[in-house]
Formats: structure tokens, sequence, C-alpha cells
């Protein structure tokens, strides 16, 4: 019995390989006849927006990966290759088969793939590659295939624009791209953003196992602490919203809260213990002193530095006793601060009911009706708003969850979906304010009584909300004694 599941498992991955194979040479002959005849092939005309999905695909595996991470990366296209003309506004989306591609974009698009067609560098073609390694299509036939691609795609070619198709969607159990999208459309937001808000009750993190969510969470934050090595000034702030529960026995809630707590806790405590290839000294890193499994002890204490200097954690539900033991001697400063009411309130800091704007966005989102406690929330920050000349909003929400969808032979798969919200009210825009100046308030070392930042969080303390540093909301997960409790 065991030996006929491996080999079923078996046959499954050359099945896999096999498709990808069969992809390759189907995208490949379609090229080759555009090229010979100047007209794209039936399975062009009859669904262009899969075949140019295809071509996408065949061209991002025939890049390789360089470093453990995929050269033909929607990072480089954005920034390296689609530029100037040939700029394809919200290629993240567009890639994603979320929003439709016009004639220019697929003009781009197919552009760029022609000139980059296959990465060759250090083989026997390489003598035919261009000056970055990739080999090409003759440029005549790269302009006959172009043309032969835009006609079927688009024939009112005389109405540039008036036209548009979509991509099919990206098949989300398929992780193959997933750390490459993912990384590259967080850092694009990042590097514009003040604060990088994550929220959500059960489920602050939607990855299918804690092992897969402490890689994932490392890999983005040490992306991260890389894009602000080389901008010293950056002050962007990191800030999680987590309920601590009731921790009552007879709710199941609580313990569903409470392990969301202490899987964030766990998430900051492996991002501060691994080490990463790239903490190697450089004179480690040849081919015979690179096998010592040596790392430098500097570079993952500076990186911890760089995330405690940026990071809070905002707790509901923390017991008086547990805020005392760590910031005891605020409570006297605090009674002091006169607050009126903002109409700000708990539901708007972290919501227990699904904000009635989002009802639509949310109702079947991970492939199923989702409960608003076990979906996760991302709000990018801007406090001078992302887009000053015309609107003037200060975030960029979006929502991600995960689901688990039976196959047609009963073995179960993990899907994560997200998508982009829209500004649920005015009083949840009011209350990212809140939650951006109290964050600056526990970050800083001056806290002036008539500040707004320390309104802000007596607010937050108010509505039942504590503004804690990282570590010290993990030392709340260590045994009692140590806190000062009998």
């Amino acid at each position: 019995m065991a030996f006929a599941e491996d080999l079923s498992v078996g046959q499954k991955r050359i099945r896999e390989k096999t498709a990808e194979e069969l992809q390759a040479e189907r995208v490949e002959a379609a090229l080759n006849e555009a090229g010979r005849t100047g007209r794209a092939p039936g399975l062009v005309v009859e669904n262009p927006g899969q075949f140019l999905r295809d071509m996408y695909e065949v061209w991002h595996r025939q890049g390789g990966k360089e470093g453990g991470r995929w050269r033909n990366s929607i990072r480089k296209m954005r920034e390296q290759w689609l530029t100037g003309r040939n700029h394809v506004p919200s290629l993240h989306q567009k890639l994603m088969g979320r929003i439709k591609l016009t004639r220019s974009d697929a003009r781009a698009l197919i552009g760029l793939f022609l000139e980059r067609w296959r990465y060759v560098n250090g083989s026997a073609a390489s003598v035919l590659a261009s000056a970055d390694g990739y080999a090409a299509f003759d440029v005549d036939i790269q302009l006959r295939i172009r043309d032969a691609l835009l006609i079927a795609a688009f024939p009112s070619k005389g109405k540039v624009g008036a036209r548009s198709i979509l991509m099919p969607p990206r098949p989300t159990n398929t992780r193959a791209h997933a750390d490459d999208i993912h990384v590259d459309a967080f850092i694009d937001n990042y590097r514009q953003c003040d604060a990088l808000v994550t929220f959500s009750r059960n489920r602050v993190v939607v990855d299918p196992t804690p092992p897969e969510s402490m890689k994932n969470f490392f890999y983005l934050f040490n992306a991260f602490y890389e894009e602000d090595r080389l901008n010293a000034k950056s002050k962007r702030v990191f800030i999680w919203i987590v309920d601590f529960g009731r921790r009552l026995y007879e709710e199941d809630q609580s313990f569903r809260e409470y392990f969301n707590s202490g899987l964030l806790s766990l998430l900051f405590q492996s991002f501060y213990s691994f080490d990463s290839e790239r903490d190697r000294p450089d004179e480690y890193q040849g081919k015979i002193l690179g096998q010592l499994r040596i790392f430098d002890s500097q570079r993952r204490r500076a990186r911890w530095q760089w995330f405690l200097e940026r990071s809070v954690v905002i707790v509901e539900n923390l017991r008086w006793e547990e805020f005392g033991q760590l910031y005891g001697d605020e409570e006297s400063q605090i009674a002091k601060i006169r607050l009126r009411d903002s109409g700000v309130t708990a539901q708007h800091i972290l919501p227990l009911d699904v904000p009635p704007r989002w009802g639509g966005y949310l109702k079947n989102l991970g492939g199923r009706k989702v409960n608003v406690n076990d979906i996760s929330f991302t709000n990018f920050y801007k406090k001078e708003g992302w887009d000053p000349i015309g609107d003037e909003k200060k975030i960029k929400r979006y929502a991600h969850a995960r689901t688990i969808m039976p196959s047609e032979k009963g073995i179960s798969d993990a899907i994560i979906e997200s998508i982009e919200l829209p500004s649920p009210g005015r009083s949840y825009d009011e209350a990212c304010d809140i939650i951006y100046l109290s964050a600056l308030y526990r970050l800083s070392n001056d806290h002036d009584l008539d500040s707004e930042e320390m309104t802000a969080f007596a607010y937050l303390r108010k509505l039942g909300f504590n503004v804690i540093k990282v570590d010290d909301f993990m030392r709340l997960f260590q045994p009692v004694a140590q806190l000062g409790e009998p």
C-alpha cells in the first residue's frame, strides 16, 4: 500500500513536469508559426488572454533562478524593463488577471518576452546572447510575431485602446511564483508608505502551517531590512493589532485569539533567531570556505535592532496587571489627559463585524463565506496621501484569506486569495491616524503630554487597546513568575 502511494506521488510529479513542457512546446510552436507566416495560429485567436498567460509563465520559468529567487521578476519588469513609453501601469494586478490589458500593455509585454525569451548566460549559446545574458528571437521575426499576436488579440486595429483583454487568473494554489509576486508587490508599497499595519483576531498570517508562516515572515521582513539599508533616512513603522482574548476556558473564541497572539510572538522570535546565507561574512563566500557554516552575528543583531526600533503591537484585552508590569509608570500621566470623543470605536480599530462597504468584497473571499475574524488585513498608511494631486486617500487596504478546497481525488489544498479594499468609512480612516500616532508615541523616548501622539495613545487606552513594543510583547508569553505575578 505504501509503495502504491509513493508511486502515485511520483506519477503526479511526472504529470506536472509534462504539463509545463507541453505548455512550453505549445507556446514555442505558436510563436514560430507566427514568425514564419505573419499570422497568429488558431489557439491565439480563440483565446488571446490565455495565450498571453501561457507565454508569460513559459518566459518566467525560462529565466531561471538567481540566489533562490526568480530572475524574471515583476520587480525587474517594472523598474528595469517596462519603463518610459513601455510602462505598464498596475502591472502586478494585470499579471494576476484582475485588471484588463490594453493594446499598449500587451505590446510592451510581448516585446519584453521576445527580447529576453530565454536566459542562456554561461551556456554554449551565450555567444548569441544579449549583454544581460538573454537569447532573443531575430529582430525581424520579433516584429512579425508581435504584430501577428496584437492583431489576433485586438482585431479593431484602427481603434487603439478601444478593446482590452483579461489574462486568466493565476491559479492560487500554485506557489511557484508566490514569493516573487508577493514580496515585489509589498516592497513597492513599502517604499512609499509611512506605516505597515497588519491586524486580525484569528489569523494574523494566512499561511497553511506555522513553519511556512515563519519562513515567509523572515523572507518578507528581511527584504524590508535590505531595502532600508539602502535608505538610511527611512522611518517607516510596523504595527500589528491583535486581541489577547478574554481568556475564558468556556469560550472557544478566547483560545483562537490567544493562539493568534502567540503565533505572532513566535514569528518575532524566529525573525530574531534565524540566520540567512547573506549573513555570512564576505571572506567566507569562497567555494572552499563557503562550506563552513559561519555566520556574522553582528548582522543578525543589526537586523533585529532595526526591527525593534520601528515595530509595535497594539493589544486588546490586555490585563491591567500585565500592562502595569511593563509600563506602570505611565498610568499617572495618562490620567491627566483630557480626551474628546472623535467617534472612533473599538470596531474601527479591530473589527468584530464586516464594515458594510466591504460586504460585497469579502462575501466569497477564499472560495467560501469567510468570517471576518479569519481574515488578515494589511494597510499601507501614508500620512500625506498616496495621490496628493487627485485622490488624497492615506491608506491602501488589502484582505487575505485561506480556505481548504478538496480536489477531485479527495486531497485537500490550501488556497490563499488577496483583494484590494476601498475605504470602509471616515471613522476607519481616522482610526488609522490614531493608530499611527500612538505607535510613534511608543517608539519615542520624548513624551510630551500636549502632543497629538500622547493623545492618540491615551485614546486607544480608553478603547481598551494597549500599545507595547515588540520585545515587551514577547515577554508576555514568558512564565508568569518572570512578570512578577504571584
